[in-house]
């Protein structure tokens, strides 16, 4: 299967760039400490565009500002977001960091301590070293002098389904989570199997990205509405039809009749029909 160029990366921005899920996320992850300590009323999405390196913008996945309570301190939290282990994810949190830092130079201030956070849903097990200097092969005698720092990882493919559902308490942000750790799944009904448990109360919006992305991702042959589902998928409005031949009325019409049944019937639609609808 010949892939969608991003597709991965897009549907995490796409979810994750929402703040109730962003919230979820850190809440159901972080270690607890943490946590405690992050106050969750002030996390701030950053405009990468005011990020000084035009290269390194363009590929920053997700970077928020927060507050830490106890010490009354901003932060940084970064993210990047990983479907294959990645032996070269060291440098790329590096170099974004230190296109980070210019934003507090600019106003004078002290670089901002940065939190980096890798966010893995591939099948292999993530095998990458835990810190910089293990990642560098730095000598013991060098190490009190080396650079050094070890991002947070949440490897997907190591967590049980109801171990996510329950710490993140947020449908949307357990819909997501869930969705990416199964997308490579071998059958579209496995993927939905894994799904089905978070019930009819996932709102519409969630549930229809959800979607857009395993058929997008399963390549399902039917042009327009692949095209449909790509311009929902970078930000345009969800497409809207009530007509009976389009395969989003019948995914909305039998939610609440089950998830597999759902899945099964939109892309048995799908392929007969334009998510466009005819009048």
């Amino acid at each position: 299967m010949s892939e969608v160029p991003g597709i991965h990366d897009r549907f995490f921005k796409a979810r994750f760039g929402q703040i109730d899920h962003m919230r979820g996320l850190l809440r159901g992850f972080l270690p607890s400490s943490l946590s405690r300590a992050l106050d969750y009323d002030s996390l701030d999405y950053l405009d990468t565009e005011k990020i000084g390196l035009s290269y390194e913008k363009s590929h920053l996945d997700l970077v928020l500002s927060a507050r830490l309570d106890d010490v009354a301190v901003q932060i940084y939290l970064l993210f990047e977001h990983k479907s294959v282990p990645d032996s070269s994810v060291f440098l790329q949190l590096l170099r974004y960091m230190v296109a980070l830092w210019p934003l507090d130079q600019s106003n004078d201030k002290r670089p901002t301590p940065v939190l980096p956070f890798i966010f893995y849903h591939g099948a292999p097990v993530w095998n990458i070293p835990e810190r910089f200097l293990e990642f560098c092969s730095v000598p013991k005698i060098l190490r009190p002098y080396a650079l050094d720092f070890s991002p947070l990882v949440l490897d997907t493919g190591r967590v049980p389904d109801q171990e996510i559902r329950s710490a993140v308490n947020h449908l949307g942000t357990a819909a997501s989570l869930i969705a990416l750790k199964h997308i490579f799944d071998k059958s579209y009904l496995e993927y939905a199997m894994a799904l089905e448990p978070l019930g009819p109360d996932l709102d519409s919006g969630t549930f229809q990205s959800v979607l857009n992305y395993l058929l997008i991702y399963r390549e399902i042959e039917d042009r327009r509405s692949r095209r449909s589902s790509r311009k929902h998928f970078t930000g345009a409005s969800a497409c809207r039809t009530s007509s009976k031949n389009g395969w989003t009325w019948v995914v909305r019409r039998e939610f609440r009749k089950g998830f597999r049944r759902v899945v099964r019937r939109a892309v048995r639609k799908v392929s007969r029909s334009s998510c466009e609808g005819r009048s």
